[in-house]
């Protein structure tokens, strides 16, 4: 059913059409939020009309000077990232990136009139980049590029629960796996023989850092949960069963 879909949007757009894979989006929401608290507020606000949004400019100022440069450039917005002239969206690019003549900058406005160049800031670069820095301007971005951009985390072992199933959890399952230490446990409930059998005989071999436990229960049932001493985990995701318990 998918692949007549596309085909018949393709043959009504052509090259305008763009596919967004809701059921792979989601996922990474739902298994990125459980892990960030207040995740899920900021993508709710971003993604809704209403607060702050994300815009998409050409900035002829930034031309020739770096992302760490357009970073700083603004009082009342923030830039994320870059769109560069072949349609390739970069979030947090390295902050040596040059911004070439068809870029444009990403940022999160509340409005759109509110993407306004600092003056005060393209004046200090302009002297910076003219050699006319005085002894109280510093080339920021030249100190801050000899840093190290990377930082070693330490990743703990964690144990994750799922509630529920539907055809999003093996896509939240795999998404959490690119996220936990080796020897992460998830760990999921259901009653479903079926779900039961896919899990242990497909999903196990899909994943790499999480080991896979399977209770018998439904997350109806007060005692099935009590059983699974919800405390112990870090982190829990409940979802809409697509079949009854």
């Amino acid at each position: 059913m998918f692949n007549d879909n596309k085909i018949f949007v393709f043959v009504l757009g052509g090259n305008e059409v763009l596919f967004v894979y809701a059921d792979e989006m989601i996922a990474r929401v739902i298994a990125q939020s459980c892990r960030q608290s207040g995740l899920n507020i900021i993508l709710t606000t971003l993604l809704s009309f209403q607060g702050d949004e994300i815009y998409f400019k050409n900035e002829s100022a930034l031309v020739g000077r770096t992302f760490y440069d357009a970073v700083f450039s603004y009082n009342k917005c923030s830039v994320i990232g870059l769109m560069l002239s072949d349609g390739t969206v970069k979030i947090i690019p390295p902050l040596n990136t040059i911004i070439n003549i068809d870029d444009q900058i990403i940022v999160i406005a509340e409005d759109d009139d509110k993407i306004i160049l600092s003056s005060n800031y393209l004046l200090r670069i302009n002297n910076q980049y003219s050699g006319s820095t005085s002894s109280s301007v510093t080339n920021h971005n030249t100190v801050l590029l000899a840093k190290s951009m990377t930082r070693e985390t330490t990743k703990r072992i964690e144990r994750t629960l799922i509630l529920g199933w539907n055809n999003k959890a093996p896509l939240i399952a795999k998404e959490l796996d690119t996220y936990v230490a080796r020897s992460s446990e998830l760990h999921i409930l259901t009653n479903s023989d079926k779900i039961t059998q896919f899990i242990n005989q497909q999903l196990v071999n899909e994943l790499t850092e999480q080991k896979l436990f399977v209770h018998s229960g439904s997350l109806t049932n007060k005692f099935d949960l009590e059983k699974l001493n919800l405390f112990s985990y870090h982190y829990i995701i409940l979802l809409a069963n697509e079949e009854s318990e």
